[in-house]
């Protein structure tokens, strides 16, 4: 009974439009302030239009747009439906996304998609009841694996490049490119989609204009991450204790230790196994660079949120379903849905988690654990005992 239902194609689908409807709905129903974060992003079209500069702040807004106008532009749709069904739909682009990046996974069965939609359940939810963008920054770098490993490298530059014009530390699925031919190619497509990507605001605003537009968003991102928030009245919390890499040095081990030189030693840990090119011919190989990269993007990023996660999560479920299973890989992976998953949720005792869970970073510590093990699997690899050499 439990394999049928495990092979059951059109669970995974079931689920994740049952999370758009329920939470887009829930969040609607909450109240106004409960789907801001939708309307912040619903708005920016507006503003686009009407030649506002998008990055200055607005008084019936509760946060900064922190987008590109390119951004902005792809919102339009939105700005014509009413609130519900503009959230529902909204939610339901984020569940269409996760859904094919999980359903074109090369080498994955109806059992490991279905697997894979259950560990990262909790922070998906987590991620919608936000109305956040990063499922679709883990699916369109799930996608741009997609399309390298079906040679399609124009559309895998596409793909990073929608996640870099979404937020900017998603050009890092670029990395990717090193595990295959055709990187020319890919980097003159990068080119290509990055102009395209770059001048589609055109259809709304002059040259001039975007181009200031441009510079006006430089300017807020680089002052948000030089000082963690924009200003007190920011819902984006200080550096000191995001669930990040360095919280978790500084509050487990006193270590305070700038943010850009942790940065740089994830960096150079992350890049080490593409020196390994004997193994770059193994489908296991790249599909483990891919869950390092997913898990590295977010902690190794000093602004860390809990909504973030979803990120991190899918390198954690693409991982284990492409991993031996023992006593140590099953440990970590349900330390990971217990803290990861679980601790952000009422599943959590309000005291625990004020007390234990949030000053301790222990959301983060499970991730940052995998990570480690990962990169030894990585350095370890050895292709000609993997047998997987699938290109």
């Amino acid at each position: 009974m439990f394999k049928k239902f495990a092979e059951n194609n059109s669970l995974a689908p079931i689920i994740l439009a049952a999370i758009a409807i329920g939470v887009g709905l829930q969040e609607y129903l909450g109240g106004p302030h409960r789907y801001a974060n939708f309307v912040i992003f619903r708005n920016s079209f507006r503003h686009l239009i009407n030649h506002l500069n998008l990055y200055q702040g607005f008084s019936d807004e509760k946060d900064f747009f922190l987008y590109s106008p390119s951004f902005a532009l792809l919102m339009a749709p939105f700005v014509y439906l009413p609130d519900w069904l503009g959230i529902v739909v909204w939610c339901g682009v984020n569940s269409l996304a996760v859904y094919f990046a999980i359903r074109l996974l090369p080498a994955t069965d109806a059992r490991k998609r279905l697997l894979i939609t259950f560990i990262i359940l909790f922070d998906f939810i987590s991620s919608q009841q936000n109305l956040q963008t990063n499922p679709l920054i883990a699916s369109f770098t799930v996608l741009a694996f997609v399309c390298f490993e079906r040679r399609m490298v124009f559309f895998a530059a596409l793909f990073v490049m929608m996640a870099f014009y979404v937020k900017i530390f998603g050009l890092a699925a670029a990395s990717l490119f090193l595990l295959y031919p055709q990187r020319i190619r890919f980097l003159t497509s990068l080119l290509f989609w990055g102009t395209v990507l770059f001048l589609a605001p055109l259809l709304a605003v002059p040259f001039r204009e975007l181009i200031s537009l441009y510079a006006s968003w430089y300017r807020l991102t680089m002052a948000f991450h030089e000082n963690a928030s924009v200003n007190a009245a920011s819902s984006l919390r200080s550096a000191d204790i995001s669930l990040s890499v360095m919280s978790w040095l500084r509050i487990w081990f006193g270590l305070k230790v700038e943010a850009v030189y942790v940065q740089l030693a994830g960096a150079v840990l992350f890049c080490i196994p593409f020196l390994c090119t004997k193994n770059f011919v193994d489908l296991k190989f790249r599909t483990i660079v891919l869950s390092s990269l997913l898990i590295w993007c977010v902690i190794f990023n000093h602004i860390a949120e809990s909504p973030s996660y979803i990120i991190a999560m899918m390198g954690v479920a693409i991982w284990f379903v492409n991993e031996k299973r023992n006593a140590l890989t099953i440990g970590l992976l349900i330390l990971a849905l217990v803290l990861t998953g679980l601790s952000s949720t009422d599943a959590f005792p309000a005291a625990i988690r004020n007390q234990f869970v949030k000053p301790l970073v222990l959301k983060a510590f499970p991730c940052i654990l995998i990570w480690c093990f990962i990169q030894f699997r990585l350095l370890t690899f050895n292709a000609e005992k993997s047998g997987d050499r699938a290109t």
